[in-house]
């Protein structure tokens, strides 16, 4: 009797202790679209990386071609944008308008030194490289995180495409990934220099600002240029 009452009980907790151990071990990891993305990455480099014309390195980010061919993979940059369509509906919450973009910009390092990007962008339901380029942005992110000292794993691209300027945000994994408007008030966003030039009202680069402190900057910025036709 007592032997199955002590079966009974590992049956019991069992479930409970794998999706502990799931849990635990997943804890510290990447997303799964992560490692797609740095496969997809690792797999296109060399492709893209023969394409820059010798002795044109530089241009590039490299100190030379030794360096070309031996790069490697860095992290993983997400792209998120907001649609100036928040301007015609004032009364709607403006994080709705927040979304994910299925495009990626990957570090390309040699040496632990970050060189510059690559692109990957979901074709044909398949992540692959289709752009290098981007040297002082991979940079000038580096160095604000660095010198921010976030120690929030996931990195990210707040896009203003209409404007041309950027944020650099961060944030943590968690179950409202890639949703947009569920997640955002997770995000520390940083000013870059695109940024400081559309915003001198958000000028410091390694202050963490949030959603609320930039929204205001974003949305006189949108109706400015929409009075005066900047904006389709």
């Amino acid at each position: 009797m007592k032997k199955i009452i002590v079966s009974f009980l590992s049956l019991l907790f069992l479930p409970i202790l794998i999706g502990s151990y799931i849990y635990i071990s997943n804890s510290d990891n990447q997303p799964d679209f992560y490692r797609e993305i740095k496969k997809a990455a690792t797999d296109g480099l060399q492709e893209f990386a023969k394409q820059i014309p010798e002795g044109y390195e530089n241009s590039y980010g490299f100190n030379s071609k030794y360096e070309v061919e031996n790069a490697t993979i860095g992290n993983v940059y997400e792209i998120y944008t907001i649609s100036p369509e928040f301007l015609k509906f004032p009364n709607l919450d403006k994080r709705t308008f927040v979304k994910p973009v299925t495009e990626f910009r990957v570090e390309i390092t040699y040496n632990n030194e970050v060189k510059t990007f690559l692109t990957v962008s979901k074709v044909n339901g398949n992540y692959k490289v289709v752009d290098l380029g981007g040297a002082d942005l991979s940079r000038e992110f580096v160095k604000i995180i660095k010198n921010s000292k976030d120690n929030n794993p996931r990195r990210i691209i707040f896009r203003l495409y209409q404007l041309q300027c950027d944020f650099l945000a961060t944030a943590p994994y968690s179950e409202n990934l890639r949703t947009g408007s569920n997640e955002i008030e997770s995000f520390n966003f940083y000013s870059t220099f695109s940024s400081r030039k559309t915003f001198p009202g958000i000028n410091e680069a390694v202050i963490k600002y949030s959603f609320n402190d930039i929204i205001p900057h974003i949305s006189a910025k949108y109706s400015e240029s929409f009075k005066e036709g900047g904006i389709r």
